[in-house]
């Protein structure tokens, strides 16, 4: 059993006390000015509501039982899990070792991608990698440490195919989504420095898609939009050279902003540099 107010039942037993004794001190009254009369109505008196004390002290402790609201029995509820179904996607292609966000575009969005975690607690996360493919490293889950794990590792030689798919993590992400077993709101958060190799229009009809399937598309840009090259580090850090094309020159590399702002008008999603929202509504 339970009480709406606790506090009021355990008041009980101390009102029918308090009840008891002025009910009797009132009959004791009754009882003098009865003998005060006559020798019989006293005797009358006495014999006459002989429990009535009792019976007004039970009738207080009950009503006082009674307001506290007791309740017992059990009941149905049914919830519905309000969990958002969340794909963070991060472009791990040659291009993000660039260095003009510090200390390079992937440890930026790697960085970002942590935080997103921290405000994404109680919802079941899936973590993509991709270049010229993508990868699933989880697929949704709620174990935020096996995700965090996976992100620690990420590094361009993960990926087995070189340059950057837009459309196919886009699909990949939405198919991830498609299979979730559970409702609730889905997302996918999108980490890239926009420059793709696949065709412009491809990469548009998958985020279409997204839209169509009732996905949230959040395009975070990542790196300057002003042409830099890309440093290649040996493991200790030290700087080995500058990434070079074919014949000999180096590459440039520069954020998309043309790119990530059609992508995300193709979804109906949104866009933003170098930080992503605190948590995907």
């Amino acid at each position: 059993m339970s009480f709406d107010l606790p506090l009021l039942a355990l008041l009980a037993p101390g009102v029918g006390a308090v009840l008891l004794g002025l009910a009797w001190l009132a009959r004791r009254r009754r009882i003098r000015v009865a003998d005060g009369w006559s020798p019989e109505l006293g005797q009358a008196a006495r014999r006459r509501a002989r429990y009535a004390p009792l019976a007004v002290a039970l009738t207080g402790a009950l009503a006082t039982v009674g307001a506290a609201g007791p309740r017992w029995g059990s009941a149905e509820v049914e919830t519905e899990t309000r969990a958002l179904n969340l794909v963070v996607a991060i472009d791990i292609s040659r291009s993000m070792l660039a260095e003009d966000v510090k200390p390079s575009r992937l440890e930026h969005a790697i960085r970002e991608s942590r935080r997103l975690l921290q405000d994404a607690r109680g919802d079941r996360i899936a973590l993509l990698a991709f270049a010229g493919r993508s990868y699933i490293l989880t697929p949704l889950t709620l174990d935020q440490g096996a995700v965090l794990l996976q992100l620690d590792a990420l590094d361009p030689d993960v990926a087995s195919e070189g340059g950057t798919e837009l459309g196919s993590v886009i699909r990949q992400g939405a198919e991830l989504l498609d299979a979730a077993s559970e409702g609730g709101a889905r997302a996918m958060v999108l980490f890239t420095d926009g420059e793709g190799h696949d065709s412009l229009g491809s990469t548009l009809e998958a985020a279409r898609a997204l839209r169509g399937a009732g996905v949230t598309l959040i395009v975070v840009g990542t790196g300057g939009d002003r042409p830099t090259r890309i440093p290649i580090r040996d493991p200790s850090g030290a700087l080995l050279e500058y990434k070079k094309d074919q014949a000999g020159a180096d590459v440039m590399t520069a954020r998309r902003d043309d790119v990530l702002r059609a992508i995300a008008d193709a979804s109906e999603g949104c866009w933003c540099r170098g930080s992503c929202p605190t948590r995907p509504a």
